[in-house]
Formats: structure tokens, C-alpha cells, sequence
């Protein structure tokens, strides 16, 4: 959910600890020192694994040689990758295929379809976003924070992509609306932007969301962020 900032790293930090942290060095080789140094000094007991140029792995090998750091040489194939965050997440095999079955012979509970509001006064947005989702996930739609609201209460979302630019009712103000019902209170929440400066992103990093996308969606970017969170 990161973007190439130091700053946005420290600040989705703060907002939640995470179990593992995969790091893609060769996108970003500027910083590449400065996020290895924050993870160390942030917490030394979450494993970090990096995605390294050949050139990295030399430059940083004091980093990449600690128990903490676990180095991948770019590019990396997607399936090794997958398996290899289960390992580190004590995830056994049959648990990665989706076999674990409930005690009473139901269907598993990781098969179960979450549900997903999305937020967003645009119809091109909402149409855009429930086509990406409408696969994987029960997608419910509201065009205004007071829709959503009434939404949520007889179909409880698992997640809430929420657009933070929005009239009448902005993403702030309905976030916060949320955080104050005792029912709803506890459901992540991720901020969809079309403003990416850093004092924009700043501000929405302040309300402790899960996390937040830029729009344009990235389909692969939001399917694989949106898995990390609710499964």
C-alpha cells in the first residue's frame, strides 16, 4: 500500500504492525538504504522480504545479511513469491490451497465471498472499481456517505473503499462518522484519492485508515492489497 516515500512508509508504520513486510528495493532505488534502515530500527522482529538488483544485494549486504531481511533477486516469479510469504506467515500448504474445511463439513471459511462498499458520489468511478472487485468479492455500492451508512446497517461490509474527495459529506467526515458507531467501528477502511501530493496524502494518512489507493485503480495493486487485509 506504500508509494516510493519515506514519509508514507512511517506513516502507514504507526497505523498498523504489520506480519510481514515485502519490499521491492529495484523499484525504488533512491531510498532504497533509508527504508531498510527504518524497518531495522522500527521493529527488528517483522521480516522484511526484499527484491533486490545484483548491485543492491552488494550494497546493502550488511542489511541483507541479518536474520530480519530475507533477499530475492529481481525479477522475481510471482508464484515463488506467494509461497515463500506463506512460509514466512506459518501458513501450511493445504491452508494456501484454500483445503481447510470448517469442523462440521461446511464450506471452507476461506472460500467464504467478503463484502466490499464502495463509496464514491461518481458512477464511472463506482462502475470502474465493481468491475475490478465483482469477481473475487460481494460488492455493494453508495454514491453518498448517508447511503453508505444506512448500507451498513443491515449489510455489513468487511471493507470500505471510501472516496475521499466527495461533496456534502467528504471521506473525513464519513470516516469519522464510522469511527463513532460502536457496530461499524472496527471495519477497515481505504481511502481512494485522485490527489497525490504528499500534504494530500499526509492528511489522509492522519485518520489511521488501513490504507489508501491513487486513481487511477491498479487493478493487480488493488486485488493484492485489498487479499492482504480481509482475505
Amino acid at each position: 500500500l506504500c508509494g516510493d516515500s519515506i514519509e508514507i512508509l512511517q506513516g502507514m508504520l504507526k497505523i498498523v504492525k504489520p506480519d510481514l513486510v515485502v519490499l521491492n528495493l529495484s523499484d525504488m532505488p533512491e531510498i532504497a538504504g533509508e527504508l531498510l534502515q527504518l524497518l531495522e530500527e522500527k521493529d527488528s522482529s517483522v521480516p522484511v522480504i526484499t527484491i533486490v538488483t545484483d548491485e543492491q544485494s552488494q550494497q546493502y549486504k550488511e542489511y541483507l545479511q541479518k536474520k530480519q531481511f530475507e533477499k530475492f533477486s529481481a525479477p522475481i516469479r510471482r508464484a515463488e513469491l506467494v509461497s515463500r510469504c506463506f512460509t514466512r506467515l506459518n501458513i501450511s500448504e493445504a491452508e494456501m490451497r484454500g483445503e481447510t474445511q470448517l469442523q462440521s463439513g461446511g464450506k471452507s471459511s476461506l472460500n467464504r465471498k467478503k463484502r466490499i462498499l464502495i463509496v464514491d458520489d461518481s458512477p464511472l468511478a463506482l462502475r470502474t472499481t465493481r468491475a475490478v472487485l465483482g469477481n473475487r468479492y460481494d460488492v455493494v455500492v453508495a454514491t453518498s456517505a448517508k447511503q453508505a451508512l444506512q448500507i451498513m446497517k443491515t449489510e455489513r461490509p468487511d471493507l470500505i473503499l471510501l472516496d475521499y474527495e466527495m461533496p456534502d459529506c467528504d471521506g473525513k467526515m464519513t470516516l469519522q462518522k464510522i469511527r463513532e458507531d460502536k457496530n461499524l467501528c472496527d471495519i477497515p477502511v481505504i481511502f481512494v484519492t485522485g490527489v497525490a501530493d504528499k500534504d494530500h496524502i499526509a492528511a489522509v494518512l492522519g485518520l489511521n485508515p488501513a490504507g489508501y489507493f491513487l486513481k487511477p485503480l491498479e487493478k493487480e495493486k488493488v486485488l493484492s492489497a485489498i487479499e492482504f487485509i480481509i482475505g
